[in-house]
């Protein structure tokens, strides 16, 4: 999952699940923490394919851009988030 600077996640719970993380999930779902938008805390939405113990998981993030990307088995998933730039 990501994490922004300076952002903490609160014990018992995973990136994904705080405000500001998005992670994606072994059953092929992306889980965004979300705040302000009406959702539930942790939106979570259909998202490349399910892997297991024996793929590879990679995260990708254009800091020029802000875009965050997730990746499986070198293969990548497709768009998880755009508002990651620098500030």
């Amino acid at each position: 999952g990501v994490l922004p600077s300076g952002v903490r996640v609160a014990e018992g719970t995973v990136p994904g699940e705080t405000d500001g993380s998005i992670s994606y999930f072994s059953r092929g779902t992306l889980r965004r923490g979300e705040s302000g938008t009406g959702l539930e805390p942790a939106l979570e939405v259909p998202y490349g394919s399910e892997f297991g113990s024996s793929d590879r998981v990679g995260v990708g993030w254009d800091v020029r851009s802000g875009t965050v990307f997730f990746t499986c088995n070198g293969t990548m998933m497709g768009l998880a988030a755009s508002e990651y730039g620098l500030d």
